[in-house]
């Protein structure tokens, strides 16, 4: 009996340590495995909009993968509505970006914007302008 409490005494602690440590390092695998990418986040709607003394806007980015196999090419479409000097105006404008892995953002191709997006806060930026994922 006296062997198995001076066993005990040794073995429990690092049991503990080593249960510890399993559970951390499972939890993270599940984390990092079930955690959707970035490029499966980006895919919906983003919007902002603002005021001032003389006109009122709505800004509203669409992304969507143009192919579906996992490629790095986004359809962007951006619908532009606001009111200048009482006088409303809408635009629409299409482009095509490239999702760049190493900087984890969107390059649009033609005009060199960049979007970067933030999951943790449902958000995208394009320059200084944050839009809220809808």
């Amino acid at each position: 009996m006296e062997v198995f409490k001076k066993v005990s005494q040794h073995l429990l602690p690092n049991c503990v340590n080593i249960r510890k440590w399993l559970f951390t390092g499972s939890s993270l695998l599940f984390l990092n495995c079930c955690s959707p990418s970035l490029k499966d986040y980006i895919p919906g709607t983003y919007s902002t909009e603002w005021t001032t003394e003389f006109s009122e806007a709505r800004d509203t980015i669409q992304i969507e993968r143009l192919l579906k196999d996992g490629s790095s090419l986004y359809q962007i479409t951006r619908r532009i509505y606001y009111v200048y000097l009482q006088k409303p105006r809408y635009k629409l404008i299409h482009w095509t970006g490239t999702f760049n892995s190493a900087s984890k953002t969107i390059t649009i191709n033609g005009n060199g914007r960049i979007l970067s997006f933030d999951p943790s806060h449902n958000e995208m930026k394009m320059g200084s302008t944050t839009y809220k994922k809808l």
